[in-house]
């Protein structure tokens, strides 16, 4: 139930911000938004960092990078560490435009009612704060091993599954849906 809630509210904030940003900024979304935003943070980190700052796939970041490059926001610098890697810089255009998604930001936060006191939105703040992080520590904790497993055992794996789905149904059991 509360990350039913909390989904349905990021989402009607997000569009509400959306909006905002398209009157604002023009051309602009929230995933450049955020790019440049976190490009300003981070000094000159590589793609793959990036990607995984903004908990994206690198592939949906290349496609971010590639539209704010044409717009002349970023840059593309051959990585001195890496050859096959590049590091991300923001350009002097970029700056008034960073300037302006700050200035967005305080003025939605300032804007957006949510009917509750400033001692509850500290609270509030504090909740979201601590559950944040016990979702990135389990995160940590659940994510795959970095070697896959060899195909042998992972058939087996599949096939017990199977076995336990087939006996489960064999008494009275429903298939899932």
């Amino acid at each position: 139930m509360i990350v039913r809630l909390l989904l349905e509210t990021a989402r009607l904030a997000c569009r509400r911000y959306d909006r905002a940003l398209r009157a604002h900024l023009p051309g602009m979304t929230l995933g450049r938004c955020a790019v440049l935003i976190q490009l300003a943070q981070h000094e000159r980190p590589n793609q793959a960092a990036l990607a995984q700052i903004l908990d994206i796939r690198p592939i949906t970041l290349v496609r971010l990078l590639d539209r704010l490059e044409a717009g002349g926001f970023v840059e593309r610098i051959p990585d001195p560490d890496d050859r096959r890697a590049h590091v991300l810089a923001l350009t002097a255009k970029a700056l008034p435009i960073i300037e302006s998604i700050h200035d967005l930001n305080r003025k939605t936060c300032n804007d957006l009612h949510l009917g509750i006191s400033e001692a509850e939105a500290t609270q509030l703040r504090a909740l979201l704060s601590r559950i944040r992080s016990e979702l990135t520590a389990a995160r940590l904790n659940d994510d795959p091993p970095s070697r896959p497993q060899p195909p042998a055992a992972r058939s087996r794996e599949l096939a017990d599954c199977d076995d336990r789905r087939a006996s489960d149904l064999a008494k009275g059991g429903k298939e899932p849906a």
